[in-house]
């Protein structure tokens, strides 16, 4: 007896614990199935204000910064507006003009070569010869200019080498180019200006390696690789860019040179078509970054041109004075560094009183049947977690979430200093009905004119459309709220309480239907009382379209039934005992067409199948054939062309007979 006892404990103990596992498992399932039921809840508001912030962001319909809770965004002031007139734009602008444009002032902007530094070369007192060049790059393609690229060439100087700065050269030598040649228009251009500048320095070291040798050209390889005795630098300073802002001030410049291995390679046809060429040949190569020097490197050891640029209203002479050493104004530099650094202050000190009382961490909280399922990281703006709105402050934020995202319910709490929770909910009271004009879904820019149902893109002339009024901009007394809750004057839907209230649609609000077909009635069809014609243009075209369509019946079949739908149609004939009255009035309004098109006999036909499926009784049958034969013995011509047709008939069944005979 005892180890049965025991047998039954075990038992029971393995189906205790099975019964916890099945339960574990169904609590497992109730969750995931929960959790994804929350996932779903969320889900279509998410993607929907997704599309909505990405379609606001192409094509806006409105300005967040001129909202009356998004103050923070508009940081422009109207104090202007008080003292603005219409006479004084004109000096403003032309003031503004001449302070941002130097050109006004000046016509020549002049080079004043003050000499080539190369530290390699030593006891050299041959000048060399720099070469100014001015390019012209157009960033707009036309049809007639075959380049973009045009190249000037301005002079060519002789500048000495390594001048000694105790004891300089007496003169320096200038180059003078003409603002006209930089096609300024009312301070407008469509095209970059780039100065070039190419230095021809001789060879004289010895002891250069040969890499920075430069050889002829193959034809005189065969007198023995005779070496050239010069070598080519240049550099490019960008006078203009493409937005027209002039680059280049009065000063002293040092401009680092860089050495040109062939002068193809630069580029020296005026037209540009060197450089389609090397264009065309260009491939990709790898540049050693283990022997690329700093910047600060090349300007210490490696060739530099010194010069001087002036802008000036007269041209200079080739040869001048040399000028002093050009200096700033200390006190020019000691105002721009107060003033920079009083701004700086100024803006610090701004900063630091409007981050005083705003919190710095905002947490958004997920609830799903009142408990929490879901939680943010923490963000340190006040920035819209859908369409990524920055608002500045804590109840711009909160405004901007309960009328822009009304698809969930926010509430906010302050858990503790600098810290907010906002607690998101889907709303299931959100009414996503349309509140707008109907006959806006119904009208649609169709090619087929404004018959169709497009107004505005209607090309038969304009057709009438409901006059409605929808208030766009709507500026109301609002209640002052305290300075403690900023959503307290706010009602339930989360606009702000005012004193009075309006309707934002007015007008004709409702859409009507036939009661026939069930098609909505179009704005220009209000005053007119369609309700009696059952049978419109296009769908007796439709039911005509849908009979040629049968094969298995004769021409004079489908001529008949096209008749009789079309007249059941027009007039509605909802029972059999109606079909008397039908048959009646069908002969009143066709029966002369029905004689004149020969079709006698088909609507004999058409009796008989009426006849044997019991929808009209043999008194209907004789009385309609009746009426038939009176219509007939009333009009000779169609005795005559029912007589020619019954020959016909009768001629064609003897042919048949006779050749079946035979």
């Amino acid at each position: 007896m005892g180890p049965k006892k025991k047998e039954r404990d075990t038992d029971h103990s393995s189906s205790s614990k099975g019964g916890t596992t099945t339960n574990n498992g169904r609590v497992a399932d109730s969750v995931q199935a929960d959790h994804e039921l929350f996932l779903q809840a969320f889900e279509k508001p998410t993607q929907i204000y997704r599309y909505l912030r990405t379609r606001h962001f192409l094509s806006p319909i409105f300005l967040h910064r001129t909202l009356s809770y998004m103050n923070g965004r508009c940081t422009r002031n109207h104090q202007n507006r008080k003292t603005c007139k219409l006479v004084n734009l004109l000096d403003s602008k032309l003031q503004k003009n001449s302070q941002n444009d130097v050109n006004t002032r000046s016509k020549f902007m002049t080079l004043t070569f003050l000499g080539f530094y190369d530290p390699k070369v030593n006891g050299c007192r041959e000048p060399v010869k720099v070469e100014t060049l001015l390019l012209q790059i157009g960033h707009k393609k036309r049809k007639d200019v075959s380049s973009p690229i045009m190249q000037i060439s301005v002079g060519t100087t002789e500048v000495c080498i390594n001048p000694n700065e105790d004891s300089p050269p007496p003169k320096a030598p200038t180059v003078s180019i003409a603002t006209e040649d930089l096609s300024l228009r009312n301070g407008q251009q469509g095209n970059s200006y780039v100065l070039l500048l190419r230095v021809s320095a001789p060879i004289i070291s010895e002891s250069e390696p040969q890499p920075k040798r430069r050889r002829l050209s193959d034809a005189s390889l065969t007198n023995g690789m005779v070496e050239e005795t010069t070598r080519l630098f240049g550099a490019e300073l960008v006078v203009y860019d493409r937005h027209s802002r002039c680059l280049l001030i009065d000063g002293d410049y040092e401009l680092a040179m860089k050495e040109i291995t062939s002068p193809e390679s630069n580029g020296t046809s005026p037209g540009g078509s060197d450089k389609s060429m090397r264009l065309a040949n260009a491939s990709w190569s790898t540049v050693d970054s283990s022997h690329t020097a700093p910047p600060l490197n090349i300007l210490i050891h490696g060739p530099m041109l010194k010069f001087r640029l002036e802008w000036a209203n007269d041209p200079i002479s080739a040869l001048v004075d040399r000028p002093k050493p050009y200096v700033a104004s200390a006190s020019t530099q000691t105002t721009d560094k107060s003033s920079s650094s009083t701004s700086s202050n100024s803006s610090a000190e701004k900063s630091q009183i409007n981050s005083i009382d705003e919190p710095t961490v905002v947490r958004y909280q997920f609830l799903y049947n009142a408990s929490r399922r879901q939680q943010t990281e923490t963000r340190n703006d006040f920035r819209c977690p859908w369409c990524s709105l920055h608002c500045l402050q804590l109840p711009a934020l909160l405004k901007h979430l309960r009328l822009c995202h009304s698809r969930f319910n926010f509430s906010h709490v302050g858990t503790e200093k600098g810290h907010v929770r906002i607690d998101i909910s889907v709303n299931e009271a959100y009414d996503g009905s349309y509140s707008g004009n109907p006959h806006d879904l119904i009208a649609q820019p169709l090619a087929l004119g404004a018959s169709s149902g497009g107004a505005a893109f209607g090309r038969q002339g304009p057709t009438r459309r409901t006059p409605i009024t929808a208030t766009l901009v709507w500026r109301p007394r609002r209640m002052r709220a305290s300075g403690h809750d900023p959503l307290q004057a706010e009602g339930d839907d989360g606009y702000e309480v005012c004193e009075t209230q309006r309707p934002f649609i007015t007008g004709h609000n409702r859409l009507y239907h036939h009661t026939s077909t069930c098609l909505p009635i179009q704005a220009k069809e209000l005053d007119v009382d369609s309700e009696n014609e059952t049978d419109p243009e296009w769908l007796r075209a439709k039911t005509c379209m849908m009979i040629d369509e049968f094969t298995d019946v004769n021409e004079g079949e489908k001529e008949l039934m096209k008749l009789w739908n079309l007249h059941v149609l027009k007039h509605n004939y909802v029972g059999d005992c109606q079909m008397g009255v039908a048959l009646q009035m069908f002969l009143d309004a066709h029966g002369q067409e029905l004689l004149k098109r020969n079709l006698y006999r088909n609507f004999i036909l058409h009796l008989s199948n009426l006849y044997d499926f019991g929808i009209i009784a043999p008194a209907t049958v004789l009385r309609t054939i009746t009426s038939l034969q009176l219509i007939l013995q009333r009009s000779p011509e169609h005795q005559e062309i029912l007589k020619q047709a019954w020959l016909g008939q009768l001629f064609s069944k003897q042919e048949v007979n006779t050749a079946t005979s035979t």
